[in-house]
């Protein structure tokens, strides 16, 4: 009588456990229903087709910034690079601005991101459609001052004749001395350029001789140094 009862328990509990078990194929469907990341992230950003783009921070952010983008809530900016993340809070937002293709697996989304003390820099997500998933970040564009100190940089973001994203980035920097000495009004300028390829999600640096990018290219340098001149 034992036997039998122990037998019964068996295969009732093989039962439950089966009807309990998920099936494979309702798990892969309930997956395959999830919206992507690309898909929400994307949605956000207006797509351009420009061939030459100039990206350019502010050092007054408010709703008329050419740059300043769709709000990003918390679910959107958690799906970027993690020390993105960290730096969301009450002062510092996230605005998305801009998406172009890089080729058929990648996309870049230009957003406004924070910088040292508000939500003035400009970064270059590059997000891989294949892994669902932001696979380089790049800074574009950030101005900021501080006792004395000033700097500004900027980019074209331009294709080449075999259709490859190139980045031309304008730093400038000053200093006025007259902070730590009233006496002395000398204000020191510093102006260095660099020239990148991005290719998919991987970018080389082509050239930190600024003299050559100069002559190289003036249109494009005369256009990011005119936007900070007095």
């Amino acid at each position: 009588m034992k036997l039998k009862v122990l037998i019964f328990s068996g295969l009732a509990l093989a039962v439950f456990s089966c009807r309990n078990e998920p099936d494979p194929k309702e798990t892969q469907s309930a997956q395959d229903t999830l919206p992507s990341r690309f898909s929400q992230l994307s949605s956000l950003f207006a797509p351009t087709n420009d061939d030459t783009l100039y990206v350019h921070s502010a050092w007054d952010i408010n709703s008329s910034y050419k740059f300043f983008g769709k709000p990003m809530d918390s679910a959107h900016i958690f799906m970027l690079p993690y020390n993105y993340g960290t730096l969301f809070n009450w002062n510092k937002d996230f605005g998305a601005c801009l998406s172009f293709p890089l080729d058929s697996s990648h996309t870049a989304l230009l957003s406004r991101v924070p910088g040292e003390y508000v939500s003035s820099a400009l970064s270059l997500f590059v997000f891989d459609k294949k892994k669902d998933s932001i696979t380089l970040a790049l800074d574009v564009a950030d101005c900021m001052g501080d006792a004395g100190e000033a700097m500004d940089h900027s980019s074209c973001l331009f294709r080449d004749k075999d259709k490859n994203l190139m980045i031309l980035t304008y730093y400038w920097s000053s200093y006025d001395h007259t902070v730590n000495d009233t006496a002395d009004h000398k204000v020191d300028h510093w102006h260095n350029y660099y020239l990148s390829k991005l290719s998919s999600d991987k970018l080389d640096t082509l050239s930190k001789d600024s003299a050559e990018i100069v002559g190289r290219y003036p249109r494009i340098i005369k256009k990011l140094y005119d936007r900070l001149k007095p």
